[in-house]
């Protein structure tokens, strides 16, 4: 194809994506995206592409293939230092590798395409993509449900899908914003917007697992001192008998520092307090029975659980600052990691033969 005819059919795509993204792939003719490209006639549009069909289909790949590519550099990149290392730095990732570093001079639509084409069109869409340029989309989805191993499947999965429509959309609202040219938009415009979006969407996915608050415990401890599994489970026989009797429960083991009450304790205090297997095992001894020997870092315990409250699920307003601190703690990483790039790229080596 002659250089005259590579930019033709270039200029063809771009005035397609244009019109697709304003009035939809079904809301434009060829003869529409014909003229606006400044063709004498719709048969330039049928000779590059062979049809309609087909010049949406190369839209779809080209804009795809360079998302994917950014996303798989940018992961290759985090990778290779042992990230992502939470949800937000793969929320990172998605937002702004959705967005074109060089856009045209008319600015960017691919994402206002993209959200309005699969709305109506999903199974084309699916089609061209064939699984071949969603590659770093799927290792980003990896990392998350690699951070979020706790979570159940089901449940997480459920997340992702809501995130996939939310950045579409929100990505699509300010390719709308930035094309109007009737007043100024300051908050799209910003670039710390985006990272904005970023930490919305980490706190969409993660929740419960990374922001809610842990359930809390109120539950009664008897500390058994012996080592021995074997004696420590016929001592704990011994005394749940007793206390059916009536013994008082406070004076019926051994002595320890630790609190024999415990009142509206989350996890994590609970694992400092007892260790990781303590606090494993409260969440499935039923109420107000005592049970055991539950075995912690110290020895092995009768626990009676009074109460249970379960976790919160909290408002980004309670949680914003925890979360721009860890969008700040990620961006500081990257931030040094570029300028260690630029200082070693401005070094050239040279090794002198002897």
């Amino acid at each position: 194809m002659s250089e005259s005819a590579l930019d033709s059919a270039s200029l063809i795509k771009q005035v397609a994506l244009r019109l697709f993204a304003e009035h939809g792939i079904d809301g434009v003719t060829v003869r529409q995206i014909a003229k606006a490209a400044g063709q004498k006639n719709h048969a330039a549009l049928t000779y590059h592409f062979g049809s309609k069909d087909a010049l949406i289909r190369a839209l779809i790949i080209d804009g795809a293939r360079a998302i994917d590519e950014r996303r798989n550099a940018w992961l290759d990149r985090n990778e290779a230092e042992g990230g992502p290392h939470s949800v937000l730095e793969v929320m990172l990732c998605l937002v702004h590798t959705s967005i074109d570093p060089e856009p045209p001079a008319h600015g960017e639509c691919y994402n206002r395409f993209l959200a309005a084409l699969q709305l109506s069109h999903q199974p084309l869409f699916i089609d061209a993509v064939a699984d071949r340029w969603n590659g770093g989309y799927q290792r980003c989805l990896d990392h998350v449900r690699r951070l979020m191993a706790e979570v159940e499947p089901r449940d997480l999965n459920r997340r992702l899908v809501f995130m996939g429509s939310a950045i579409g959309g929100i990505l699509s609202a300010r390719e709308v914003h930035l094309a109007d040219q009737s007043r100024f938009h300051p908050m799209w415009a910003e670039g710390e917007t985006l990272d904005q979006v970023a930490v919305s969407l980490a706190h969409l996915v993660a929740y419960p697992g990374a922001y809610a608050s842990d359930a809390r415990y109120t539950f009664d401890q008897i500390y058994l001192a012996d080592p021995d599994p074997a004696k420590s489970e016929t001592r704990a026989k011994e005394i749940l008998q007793r206390l059916r009797a009536g013994t008082k429960w406070t004076t019926a083991g051994d002595s320890i520092a630790l609190p024999p009450i415990m009142t509206a304790q989350e996890r994590h205090r609970i694992e400092a307090e007892f260790g990781d297997q303590f606090a494993a095992a409260l969440p499935s001894l039923s109420l107000n029975e005592w049970h055991g020997p539950v075995p912690s870092g110290f020895g092995s315990h009768l626990v009676r659980v009074r109460k249970v409250e379960g976790s919160t699920a909290p408002k980004l307003d309670d949680i914003r600052q925890r979360v721009e601190n860890d969008w700040r703690a990620q961006t500081a990483k990257s931030r040094e990691a570029k300028a260690y790039q630029a200082l070693l790229d401005s070094y050239t080596i040279k090794i002198a033969k002897p």
